[in-house]
């Protein structure tokens, strides 16, 4: 598959070098509806938000308040229903398939609610699995993944297995494996 994408470069295809100032991720007016066939249910309504590089964002607030579909909106899994988003100066709804899909392994980094380890693969296995998808060798796949487990604490875990471990210690894998 030809995305006539350097590797080397961290900009998104058909992405135009950008001054600092201006943000890595831009919601202008996003709006987010789901159809739930009898009914129609809004989850956001006209959010403006930029997030510059180098900022840490928390995303914060009650049930059913948008938080989910914000941070889909935002790892391009679903499309604003309304407004804009640009990511790294690109509109969203420009991308392909496919280049959505290489931007999300290579930026992206998601910690969901169940964290899905596999069961039958050691933590180490599991922080590397998403390094084997980018194209890694498997040696650096590996070295990462325990570089990895150390920032969360799991140093001297990664040789286990997840039913061995409690939750606490598979959301710090789920994280590391983020990471």
């Amino acid at each position: 598959m030809n995305l006539d994408i350097n590797l080397t470069d961290h900009q998104p295809p058909g992405a135009v070098r950008q001054p600092a100032s201006l943000p890595l991720m831009r919601l202008t007016g996003a709006s987010k509806l789901y159809d739930k066939g009898s009914s129609i249910r809004e989850a956001l309504r006209s959010v403006d938000l930029d997030i510059h590089r180098g900022e840490f964002a928390a995303i914060v607030g009650p049930s059913g308040s948008g938080k989910s579909a914000l941070m889909k909106m935002l790892g391009l899994l679903e499309a604003p229903t309304s407004g804009g988003y640009r990511f790294q100066g690109v509109p969203e709804q420009s991308l392909s398939t496919e280049q959505r899909l290489w931007l999300r392994r290579r930026f992206f980094g998601f910690v969901p609610q169940e964290f899905h380890l596999l069961r039958s693969t050691s933590l180490q296995g599991n922080v590397a699995l998403p390094l084997m998808y980018r194209g890694m060798s498997a040696e650096r796949c590996q070295s990462a993944a325990m570089r990895a487990l150390a920032l969360v604490g799991l140093e001297d875990q990664g040789h286990r297995m997840p039913d061995e471990l409690d939750r606490t210690q598979h959301g710090k894998a789920a994280i590391a494996r983020a990471l």
